[in-house]
Protein backbone atom coordinates (compact mmCIF):
# COMPACT_ATOMS: atom_id res chain seq x y z
CA UNK A 1 0.00 0.00 0.00
CA UNK A 2 0.98 3.73 -0.82
CA UNK A 3 1.89 6.52 1.46
CA UNK A 4 -0.06 8.51 -0.71
CA UNK A 5 1.22 11.94 -1.57
CA UNK A 6 3.86 13.69 0.79
CA UNK A 7 2.59 16.71 1.46
CA UNK A 8 -0.76 15.16 2.44
CA UNK A 9 0.16 13.01 4.86
CA UNK A 10 2.64 12.71 8.37
CA UNK A 11 5.45 10.29 8.16
CA UNK A 12 5.26 9.83 11.65
CA UNK A 13 3.37 9.57 14.54
CA UNK A 14 5.21 11.76 16.60
CA UNK A 15 4.66 14.93 14.18
CA UNK A 16 3.43 17.91 16.49
CA UNK A 17 -0.16 19.34 16.39
CA UNK A 18 1.15 22.71 14.91
CA UNK A 19 2.69 20.56 11.80
CA UNK A 20 -0.75 18.63 11.19
CA UNK A 21 -2.50 21.66 11.35
CA UNK A 22 0.22 23.81 9.07
CA UNK A 23 -0.72 20.70 6.24
CA UNK A 24 -4.21 20.82 7.06
CA UNK A 25 -3.90 24.48 6.25
CA UNK A 26 -2.10 24.43 3.53
CA UNK A 27 -3.33 22.15 1.33
CA UNK A 28 -7.04 22.95 2.25
CA UNK A 29 -7.60 19.60 3.14
CA UNK A 30 -9.63 18.13 6.66
CA UNK A 31 -7.80 14.92 7.42
CA UNK A 32 -4.31 13.40 7.09
CA UNK A 33 -3.03 10.24 6.77
CA UNK A 34 -0.53 9.03 9.51
CA UNK A 35 2.24 6.84 8.48
CA UNK A 36 5.35 5.21 10.08
CA UNK A 37 7.62 3.88 7.36
CA UNK A 38 4.91 2.57 5.01
CA UNK A 39 2.80 1.40 7.36
CA UNK A 40 -0.59 3.34 7.26
CA UNK A 41 -1.32 3.81 10.90
CA UNK A 42 -4.85 6.37 10.69
CA UNK A 43 -5.71 9.45 10.20
CA UNK A 44 -5.45 13.13 11.87
CA UNK A 45 -8.70 15.62 11.33
CA UNK A 46 -9.03 19.15 11.90
CA UNK A 47 -11.58 18.04 14.57
CA UNK A 48 -9.13 16.12 16.28
CA UNK A 49 -6.56 18.77 16.49
CA UNK A 50 -9.20 21.11 17.50
CA UNK A 51 -10.35 19.56 20.26
CA UNK A 52 -6.70 18.66 21.35
CA UNK A 53 -5.41 22.39 20.58
CA UNK A 54 -8.58 23.65 22.17
CA UNK A 55 -8.16 21.55 25.22
CA UNK A 56 -4.86 22.16 25.94
CA UNK A 57 -5.48 25.98 26.25
CA UNK A 58 -8.29 25.22 28.97
CA UNK A 59 -5.89 23.13 30.70
CA UNK A 60 -2.93 25.91 30.72
CA UNK A 61 -5.72 28.21 31.95
CA UNK A 62 -7.34 26.14 34.53
CA UNK A 63 -3.86 25.40 36.31
CA UNK A 64 -3.00 28.78 36.12
CA UNK A 65 -3.06 30.41 39.45
CA UNK A 66 -5.20 33.25 38.46
CA UNK A 67 -8.75 33.07 38.82
CA UNK A 68 -10.43 33.13 34.95
CA UNK A 69 -12.63 35.54 34.55
CA UNK A 70 -15.67 33.68 34.21
CA UNK A 71 -15.03 31.34 37.31
CA UNK A 72 -17.73 28.67 35.85
CA UNK A 73 -16.42 26.63 33.11
CA UNK A 74 -17.98 23.88 31.41
CA UNK A 75 -16.62 20.71 31.39
CA UNK A 76 -15.38 19.71 27.62
CA UNK A 77 -16.13 16.17 28.30
CA UNK A 78 -19.60 16.18 28.87
CA UNK A 79 -20.64 19.88 28.44
CA UNK A 80 -23.36 19.35 31.18
CA UNK A 81 -21.71 21.36 34.14
CA UNK A 82 -19.16 23.42 35.53
CA UNK A 83 -15.91 22.34 36.62
CA UNK A 84 -15.16 22.22 40.45
CA UNK A 85 -11.47 23.63 41.69
CA UNK A 86 -9.13 21.02 43.57
CA UNK A 87 -6.41 22.84 46.00
CA UNK A 88 -3.82 21.99 48.04
CA UNK A 89 -3.79 23.66 51.78
CA UNK A 90 -1.69 26.77 50.15
CA UNK A 91 -4.42 27.37 47.53
CA UNK A 92 -2.66 26.31 44.44
CA UNK A 93 -4.75 24.82 41.76
CA UNK A 94 -4.42 20.61 41.86
CA UNK A 95 -6.71 20.24 39.41
CA UNK A 96 -10.35 20.84 38.66
CA UNK A 97 -12.92 18.30 38.30
CA UNK A 98 -16.58 17.94 36.66
CA UNK A 99 -19.17 16.50 39.01
CA UNK A 100 -21.25 15.17 36.52
CA UNK A 101 -18.96 12.67 34.58
CA UNK A 102 -15.78 13.27 36.85
CA UNK A 103 -13.48 14.54 33.89
CA UNK A 104 -10.20 15.75 35.29
CA UNK A 105 -8.03 18.30 34.03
Amino acid sequence: MGSGPPGLNLRTPNASAREAARKLLTHNVSRLGVFENEEFLGCVSLDDLTRELGKRRLIRALRSRDEPENPEILCPECRRAFMGKVTNDEGDILRWVCPNCKCTL
